[in-house]
């Protein structure tokens, strides 16, 4: 069930449209995630051989089919978003039976995901009435919205090759629109959903006698090379390749290895998910062909110096010198404009979030500003300061001037004054231009010259004084 830390307010008859356009954007979010933890699994467990899958694919459910389903359900309407948990959907595709089996055992024991338990729905093993055959499975994931955490549902459904083509030529072609199929394209439909169950199982014992074939081929070589007293390690190499089918697979361990020789330290574990991630984009998919692109000390170099434009004084992270400088190695310049473009939206975010940070300091209104201001004044004769909050914020919304020697911020009351006017969105307020004025004239805050309002008082004393 669908809910947040914060009970909300219980839906009227009529209001679904609204409730829907409002959870768009949280169900968008979880959808992401799923994908996201989804396609890790995929990603990371094709790479291992352990199965073959597609990349997820998503769909919300659009209101039409909502009410149709609640109405079939027999839902209350308040309760629709709270006990319908299929309004997200992700659809893996993966070639055999087994391959289905293997990937549901994978998400239930996934860390990012929470798996309802007893909630899957083995449709392979007993079909529905159509001959629809799939696993289903509902799980969970946790999202903050709007200052609240929601846990929302997700129905995964597993399918095969086949059966997907199955459920794609029944749903666009038959069922789809459809309130009252004929009897005859029922039972139509549900023999050619037998037929193609056939010819899944008819892959499955190819996929099957190959993989004995395998085992058989490999042991009995391995026994040749015995009886011929080949040395214990030349059989082991020979294991080794033929087990790797051309190279060992670029896992996240295998990773954290190349990783460990080349820095001499061990990565996180989050950097080496993402890694994986990255190096399949790149389409290296074994050991050699990470090892045989690692970045030169020429690529390195170039890479530390896009870095040190936007983040001066910190070194780029390991993870990404090797992320980056293996991409480099090859694609060429065309690598370094791509991290040139994403440092400089990674400085833009930090930028904005800063600023953000900073003019959230500045009081909720306009009078409380004053008496912030008033207070610092009044205490400016036990040494008060000026908030340095409120500076900060005055800084960021371009309210202080720089003095036009060295440099240094400045208090100019006028310009302060019609810079807050416009961001509380008044028109005039003489009791804040007197506060701004009286923190310059009590000294807590640093001001232009009483007679050089261009100059911090220090530098209009150096320039115009005439012993200096």
């Amino acid at each position: 069930m669908m809910h947040n830390t914060n009970a909300g307010k219980k839906m009227l008859r009529g209001e679904i449209e609204a409730a829907y356009t409002d959870k768009r954007e949280l169900y968008g979010r979880a959808i992401r995630q799923v994908e996201q933890a989804l396609g890790d699994i995929v990603k990371d467990f094709t790479a291992e051989r352990l199965f073959r899958a597609t990349k997820p694919q998503s769909r919300l459910k659009d209101l039409d089919s909502i009410k149709r389903k609640a109405y079939e359900d027999s839902l209350p309407i308040d309760k629709i978003f709270d006990l319908m948990k299929d309004i997200v959907g992700v659809r893996i595709v993966v070639n055999n039976l087994s391959d289905a089996y293997k990937v549901v055992e994978k998400i239930k024991d996934s860390s990012a995901l929470q798996y309802e338990k007893d909630s899957i729905d083995d449709k392979i093993a007993k079909p529905d009435g159509s001959g629809y055959r799939a696993i289903h499975l509902i799980v969970y994931v946790d999202v903050e919205y709007k200052g609240c955490q929601f846990k929302v549902p997700c129905e995964v459904q597993v399918r095969t090759l086949i059966q997907d083509s199955w459920a794609v030529l029944a749903h666009d072609d038959i069922y789809k629109g459809a309130d009252d199929i004929p009897p005859i394209i029922r039972k139509l439909s549900l023999r050619l959903a037998d037929q193609l169950a056939v010819l899944d199982q008819m892959a499955q014992d190819i996929r099957d006698e190959l993989a004995k074939e395998a085992d058989f081929v490999q042991t009995s070589v391995f026994h040749y090379f015995r009886a011929q007293d080949i040395p214990d390690e030349l059989l082991k190499r020979y294991q080794q390749k033929n087990t790797n089918e051309g190279g060992e697979p670029l896992t996240k361990r295998a990773i954290g290895i190349v990783y460990y020789e080349f820095f001499g330290e061990k990565p996180q574990e989050y950097e080496l998910q993402i890694a994986v991630n990255q190096f399949t984009d790149m389409g290296l998919t074994t050991v050699d062909d990470l090892k045989n692109n690692l970045p030169s000390e020429e690529v390195k170099r170039r890479l530390h110096e896009i870095h040190q434009e936007f983040f001066k004084n910190i070194d780029i992270g390991k993870m990404d010198t090797l992320i980056w400088g293996t991409k480099a190695m090859l694609i060429g310049d065309r690598a370094y404009s791509e991290f040139k473009r994403i440092l400089k939206k990674e400085w833009k975010e930090i930028e904005s979030f800063a600023r953000r940070e900073a003019i959230s300091a500045l009081p909720a209104s306009i009078n409380e500003l004053i008496e912030e201001l008033e207070d610092a004044n009044a205490s400016s004769l036990h040494d008060g300061e000026f908030p340095a909050g409120i500076w900060d914020a005055l800084d960021e919304l371009g309210a202080l001037d720089e003095c036009h020697l060295c440099g240094k911020d400045i208090l100019e009351p006028y310009q302060a004054y019609e810079v807050l006017l416009g961001y509380y969105k008044i028109k005039e307020k003489e009791e804040l231009l007197e506060a701004l004025n009286n923190v310059c004239y009590s000294g807590i805050a640093e001001c232009g010259d009483a007679d050089h309002s261009d100059y911090c008082p220090h530098c209009a004393h150096l320039l115009y004084d005439d012993n200096t």
